[in-house]
C-alpha cells in the first residue's frame, strides 16, 4: 500500500504511515527508532548518551563493534 501525501505536513505523516505499515508486514515487526523522538527529544537522547552513567545495551555494543572495526 503506498500513501499520497499533498503538503510537507502529510507527507512526513504519510512517511511515518509507510514505515509503521512496512513494518507491521515483517517478522518481527519493527519500527524504526528515527520516529520515537522529535528534534528535541532527540538532541536530549543525544546529551544523554555522552553521559559517564548512561551504558549500551548489547545490541547497541554490538553495533559499535562492526562499526569502528
Amino acid at each position: 500500500m503506498k500513501i499520497q501525501a499533498s503538503s510537507d505536513r502529510d507527507t512526513e505523516r504519510a512517511q511515518f504511515l509507510q514505515h509503521v505499515l512496512d513494518g507491521l508486514g515483517q517478522r518481527p515487526r519493527r519500527l524504526s527508532p528515527m520516529w520515537f523522538y522529535d528534534t528535541r527529544g532527540s538532541e536530549l537522547f543525544e546529551q544523554i548518551t555522552e553521559l559517564p552513567e548512561y551504558y549500551q545495551s548489547e545490541e547497541q555494543s554490538l553495533v559499535s563493534f562492526f562499526f569502528t572495526v
